[in-house]
């Protein structure tokens, strides 16, 4: 399988062994790569003992989460990358021969659907949706997305943006022309409460300064989707808080 799946983590063992373990009946057909920042928790300890040919591990400091990633892509040797963090999960019914098929269709970019999955267990899938979505937002989870390696070289996450840098790669590739394909099946499972749940109004703004500087919105479309974004995030950090209530 012309697969480079990319981890990043730092102190996250426990999220770490649940993404391998999710990983573990795939690893024969795919290649593995972790990016670790330095952890002192016993990742590294976990990651020595992973004995497989097409699993790489590194462990430094890095300057933050998407230079890790800029990273994965450089020991990248397959067709596809597409990044599954420590604790994100992929489903375990994946149609593998319908995946195959799509690689060899040669497009540069594959939008699966997620599963999000939230503190008390309830689930919502996000189904990839057209690339012209990204006007507003990333057409897919990051998690399922799949990008042809050579065009991630091409176009490194920048690291201007803390929390929207796939935000910021996805409409770099847009403006490229990249073309794409919407597989309508699960390949992750995302547990909702990360960065861009707590942080609402960094995500705010720098979606906002890609719309103006890459995507070239006018000022009435950017403003539309500061309020679609608002509602969102909102709706989102609600769920995410009933769910954390009523898990206690």
């Amino acid at each position: 399988m012309n697969i480079s799946i990319i981890t990043v983590c730092y102190n996250d063992i426990d999220g770490l062994v649940k993404t391998y373990h999710s990983l573990k009946k795939y690893l024969d057909k795919i290649q593995w790569i972790v990016i670790d920042g330095g952890s002192n928790d016993g990742s590294l300890s976990f990651l020595s003992g992973i004995k497989q040919s097409s699993f790489i591990y590194v462990s430094e400091k890095d300057k933050g989460i998407y230079d890790a990633m800029n990273k994965g892509v450089g020991f990248a040797t397959k067709k596809y990358v597409v990044f599954l963090n420590a604790g994100d999960l992929i489903s375990q019914s994946l149609d593998m021969s319908l995946l195959q098929m799509e690689i060899e269709n040669d497009f540069d970019l594959l939008f699966y659907n997620a599963k999000f999955v939230y503190p008390n267990g309830r689930t919502i899938i996000r189904s990839a949706r057209k690339f012209k979505a990204i006007w507003h937002s990333i057409p897919a989870n990051h998690q399922c997305i799949f990008v042809k390696t050579d065009l991630a070289r091409r176009f490194p996450y920048s690291l201007d943006y803390s929390i929207c840098g796939d935000f910021e790669l996805l409409s770099k590739l847009w403006v490229h022309g990249a073309s794409y394909k919407i597989i309508p099946q699960i390949f992750a499972f995302f547990e909702v409460g990360g960065i861009s749940t707590v942080k609402p109004l960094s995500v705010l703004k720098q979606a906002a300064t890609i719309q103006k500087e890459i995507l070239k919105l006018s000022h009435f479309l950017i403003f539309i989707s500061f309020l679609r974004r608002v509602f969102s995030l909102s709706l989102n950090f609600l769920l995410y808080r009933l769910s954390l209530f009523c898990k206690n």
